[in-house]
């Protein structure tokens, strides 16, 4: 039996994607404040840790100063970005942030790293000791390798949509 709202409409059906409004979200520049991942009780103090997910560019316009100063400057100035975007949500929420930055080419940043560090301790201790798939390859290598592969994936697609565009601009069409 499907339950129907007030206006006779079946309910929407949440999935994956589908955005569940946080009670504590901020209204910032007209649109909700909201991490992506809130992991509970994961920091060592106890404190859940927020995080949000970002892939940069290092070769971008706005990042490519950051990026020739130092090792992971892009991914660094990212993580910056979001840690000063998300202070208010943290104090209000008593929580730790730990944004989820990724160079475009394949480098981790460092809170990125450290995070994947946190979750694969929790994973090794609470592991039953027969999990022998854990054992064989570890939770950190299985996490690098699927993280690794999404930004090639996002890579190979942005290739596959600019050339679908310059050859669509090339028959004359409109590219956007």
């Amino acid at each position: 039996m499907v339950m129907h709202g007030k206006d006779g409409a079946a309910p929407r059906r949440r999935t994956c994607s589908t955005p569940i409004p946080s009670a504590g979200a901020k209204k910032r520049d007209g649109n909700r404040l909201r991490p992506d991942a809130r992991l509970l009780s994961l920091h060592s103090r106890g404190a859940d840790v927020v995080t949000d997910v970002a892939i940069t560019n290092p070769t971008s316009q706005s990042l490519i100063a950051a990026a020739t100063v130092q090792q992971l400057g892009a991914a660094k100035a990212r993580e910056q970005l979001k840690q000063k975007k998300y202070k208010p949500y943290i104090e209000r929420e008593r929580s730790t942030f730990m944004a989820f930055v990724s160079e475009s080419y394949g480098a981790f940043g460092e809170c990125m790293q450290q995070l994947i560090g946190m979750l694969d301790g929790k994973v090794k201790e609470r592991a039953a000791p027969t999990s022998n798939v854990l054992q064989l390859w570890g939770f950190r290598r299985w996490a690098v390798s699927v993280m690794s592969a999404a930004v090639q994936r996002g890579n190979s697609k942005l290739v596959d949509v600019a050339l679908e565009l310059a050859a669509r601009a090339q028959r004359g069409g409109a590219w956007f």
